[in-house]
Formats: C-alpha cells, structure tokens, sequence
C-alpha cells in the first residue's frame, strides 16, 4: 500500500510539472541564456545519482520542512524529483521529432500557436508522452537507495491508511 500511495503521489505531481515544463520549454520559452541553462541543468539532474536524492530528500523534506519519516508523501515527492530529468528528456525529444510541416500546416491554416500546440502537435505525439512517463515512474518504482535514506523500511509492522501515514 506505501508503493501505491507513493506511486500516486509522483503521478499526480511528476506528470503535469514534467509535461507542462516540456512543453513550455519547447515551444513557448524564448532561446536565451536562461532556457540554455534550465536545458543544461536538466540533462545534469539525469546523471545525478539516486543516492544523492535520498541525501536532498533527507535534508529538505525531513529536516528542514519537518515532515513524517517513512511516509509515502515524503518518498512521492523526493522520487517525483528524480522523474523530472527523465520525462522532461524523453517528452522533449518527441516534441522535437514532430515533422514540421504538421506545425507549418497548423498555423497556415490561421490557427494560433497555443491551438497548433495543443490541437495538433500534442494528439500526434500523446502515445510517446505517455511512454516516457511510463518509464519515469518505473524508473522511480525502481528506486531503492534514496528510500532507505528517508527511512521507508523493508519490514511495514501496519498498512499505511493514508498518503501522510
């Protein structure tokens, strides 16, 4: 039951911020130096090690936010921090491998680059968005190291009731 709680937690949150921010990023942000640099610390949170986020999660959620040890809450949001790299990558890749003339031919017929976005080129590329979230949220499924640093342990003495239990 704490897998599924923490699980819900990092879909509910990793899936809009991560395809929400792609999409900005891609198609709305100006090129400047500061889209290059949220690019660059993208690909660099992707090679961070986990263990490294459990050491973030231990010290910001835990000590400084002061919220409870062990529970799915803490864990959902330490591990939707570690999904980030990897949805935003994947999503933007599929932003990017859309042909063009399907933009062109949207915004030839006057519809406007909002309704380009949303009306034609996410349908078109919904199937591989929803893959790379799938893997995402395997890959945090997955994830052990960081969740022994919070403190979710291997032996649960009661089911857990709620996301905060």
């Amino acid at each position: 039951m704490g897998s599924l709680y923490m699980m819900l937690v990092v879909i509910c949150l990793a899936v809009p911020i991560d395809v929400a921010s792609t999409i900005y990023l891609e198609e709305f942000a100006p090129k400047s130096r500061l889209t290059d640099l949220i690019e660059v610390n993208i690909k660099n949170l992707a090679a961070v090690p986990s263990i490294v986020f459990g050491l973030l999660g231990a010290a910001v959620f835990i000590n400084f936010l002061n919220l409870p040890r062990s529970a799915p809450l803490v864990n959902g949001l330490m591990l939707t921090l570690m999904t980030l790299p990897t949805i935003i990558i994947a999503t933007r890749a599929t932003l990017q491998g859309t042909f063009p003339t399907l933009r062109k031919a949207a915004l030839g017929l006057s519809a406007s680059k909002t309704q380009m976005v949303f009306h034609h080129v996410l349908p078109v590329t919904f199937p591989s968005i929803l893959i790379a979230t799938i893997i995402g949220v395997a890959q945090a499924l997955g994830e052990t190291a960081p969740l022994l640093l919070i403190g979710m342990n291997a032996f649960v003495a009661s089911i857990p009731g709620s996301i905060v239990d």
